[in-house]
């Protein structure tokens, strides 16, 4: 599949798989991003979380490539990740750890019974 142009006036196209290595590589050329392992990261719900760090995250809504596949996002702090497939998933960082997450949450239940 063939889309979106690779460099301005070139009128050459470019394929899938071409726009997602300039994304990784755009990605990992970003100064204000930072890299997290994929084997690291977890789903709870909403959240992605490091086990590791214990830190949460959630999806990045906004642009953050260009049809070209270069950082359009790139004085904005994000952390991404490099999926098996080639892809590159973006996050936000949560302010709070995903233990104090629990921990509001468990307080208002108790605070509702």
């Amino acid at each position: 599949m063939r889309f979106a142009s690779l460099g301005r006036g070139t009128g050459e196209a470019a394929t899938v798989a071409e726009i997602a290595r300039t994304r990784v590589a755009a990605a990992r050329g970003c100064a204000a991003w930072t890299e997290l392992d994929e084997a690291d990261l977890v789903e709870r719900g909403r959240f992605t979380v490091s086990l590791a760090t214990d830190t949460a995250f959630t999806q990045y809504r906004g642009a953050a490539f260009g049809r070209d596949g270069t950082v359009v996002s790139d004085r904005t702090p994000l952390w991404f990740t490099v999926t098996g497939g080639g892809d590159v998933r973006v996050f936000e960082r949560v302010p709070r750890s995903w233990s104090a997450i629990v921990y509001q949450r468990e307080r208002r239940l108790r605070a509702v019974r």
